[in-house]
């Protein structure tokens, strides 16, 4: 819109003092006037003076046109942006054909969410149809919530695709009976079928590794709480193996899981984690005492006592280990 000094239409109107705007139009009939606003002057002149509004018309209309020109020539001289413009006008006009008079709120938010989340979805189903596929599984609490993370990976043209399935919040206790329904529940929304699944990487949390024993047995178990089984009776690599390609096979031929194929599923222990506990568990040797006194000297260097000559130094803020990891 043009500034004030600009609008034609103020040409026929002069404003006294507040709220006393006089129209200089000869012979007009109300010159009086109280707002000085652009909209309501043109409003008096289409009403009262005909031959005014038009010429205030064609005005404007030549003023806009050198406007647009003028604009044409910038985006004409940084032709980059071009793309980036079409994709945006597209993507804008599909929301109630409003084209570039877009207005963003929550609701129009939500609905290009929901519509690309559904677009995503269906892309996972498509290619995990009648494929092998990896779980990773965790779960994490902070500020009193408790968030169960599953993501999927497979293999694709000899590339790894990965891709999180959900983040749940769980309102639930953390047992292996809930988080085997969460898992069937989310398989269930992207068409994975748990012969499909032929492992589970979770941490060694009993109530993870319980998961995987449930869901890989053929017939459902009771809620007695159980040891973990010792790693030696797990299957070795060659019967693994094995299982691996007949699964592949019954996905080839699209038929049924049969018991057999139904115990493929695998609990894989996170490697990194393991590895955690066995330092934290070295540590705990009584002759090992180094690690437990560097921590204690940088609790004392990270006080306000020292904190402040440190600065002077122009030193670094010491840095303190986290227990578990």
């Amino acid at each position: 819109m043009s500034s004030l000094k600009e609008n034609t239409v103020f040409q026929f109107f002069a404003k006294r003092r507040e709220k006393d705007i006089v129209c200089l139009v000869p012979d007009c009939k109300k010159p009086g006037r109280t707002s000085y606003h652009s909209g309501n002057l043109r409003a008096h002149l289409k009403a009262k003076h005909k031959e005014q509004f038009q010429l205030v018309e064609r005005l404007s209309s030549n003023i806009d046109d050198s406007e647009n020109s003028e604009e044409d020539h910038n985006v004409a001289s940084n032709s980059s942006l071009a793309p980036k413009r079409k994709n945006f006008e597209a993507n804008s006009s599909s929301i109630s054909g409003l084209g570039w008079n877009i207005t963003i709120s929550p609701e129009n938010i939500r609905d290009k969410v929901e519509g690309k989340a559904k677009e995503i979805r269906d892309q996972v189903k498509k290619d995990v149809k009648n494929r092998l596929v990896s779980i990773k599984m965790d779960c994490a609490a902070r500020l009193d919530r408790a968030l169960l993370g599953i993501n999927l990976q497979f293999n694709k043209k000899g590339k790894i695709q990965l891709y999180t399935l959900a983040i749940i919040e769980v309102k639930k206790s953390h047992t292996a009976v809930n988080f085997k329904q969460n898992l069937l529940e989310v398989f269930g929304v992207f068409g994975i079928k748990l012969w499909q699944v032929y492992s589970i990487t979770t941490d060694n949390g009993a109530n993870m590794l319980k998961t995987c024993r449930i869901l890989a047995q053929t017939e459902s178990t009771d809620d007695d709480e159980e040891e973990e089984t010792d790693i030696a009776d797990r299957l070795n690599e060659e019967e693994l193996i094995r299982r691996m390609k007949e699964g592949q096979n019954a996905c080839e031929e699209g038929g049924e899981e049969s018991m057999e194929v139904r115990t493929l599923l695998q609990g894989v222990r996170c490697s990194a984690h393991t590895l955690q506990l066995a330092i934290l568990d070295a540590l705990d040797e009584p002759g090992i005492t180094i690690i437990a006194k560097a921590r204690a000297v940088c609790k004392v260097l990270r006080s306000q006592t020292f904190m402040a000559a440190i600065r002077l130094a122009g030193q670094k803020k010491p840095i303190i280990d986290c227990l578990t990891r």
